[in-house]
């Protein structure tokens, strides 16, 4: 078994916290992973994305080349993975996007995550942690209790409660699809 999964969003959004996370539950899971991450110069609004590979076996080329699961959080990481680069495989997207369609041979899946976390925690800084619940329960790659293990180990005891609750929350949004 080999996956790739790209996160994808504007700078700010924690696009690299959700690869980081997601990279460290399939860790304890005793998976091989390797991890990514690129972004803009700006640091706060511009394009941001991680990529996380995992394998049963070595990892010998840890790019992401063609993802089998995408989570779409911005406008510009729509334009450029779905309409230039015609990504294929499942795509997560906030449905606050104006997404018309995916192609062909992608399964696309919008869901009210930044409304969702907004209406939750009563702001969306947490869209990222409730995408990747969502992405748990859709992908069935790694266990709701080790990406919740990775959030611990990674988050500050300021929010994590908060987190905790977004990941639970996007998880059960997912199971729901």
């Amino acid at each position: 078994m080999k996956l790739q999964f790209r996160f994808a969003g504007s700078g700010g959004q924690g696009i690299g916290v959700m690869g980081i996370i997601f990279a460290e539950a399939a860790a304890m899971e005793g998976k091989e992973v390797a991890f990514s991450q690129s972004y803009g110069p700006e640091a706060r609004g511009g394009e941001s994305r991680s990529d996380v590979v995992i394998c049963d076996t070595a990892i010998y080329y840890p790019r992401v080349t063609n993802p089998d699961y995408l989570v779409i959080l911005s406008p510009a990481s729509y334009e450029r993975y779905i309409k230039k680069d015609k990504a294929k495989g499942t795509i997560i997207v906030d449905s606050s996007l104006d997404i018309q369609s995916c192609g062909d041979e992608q399964k696309c899946i919008s869901l009210p995550i930044i409304e969702s976390t907004i209406r939750l925690l009563k702001k969306p800084f947490f869209s990222n942690v409730f995408a990747l619940g969502s992405l748990v329960a859709i992908s069935k790659v790694i266990s709701l209790r080790n990406a919740e293990e990775a959030i611990k180990r990674r988050m500050g005891e300021r929010y994590l409660k908060e987190n905790l609750q977004a990941l639970k929350a996007g998880f059960d949004l997912g199971n729901k699809t």
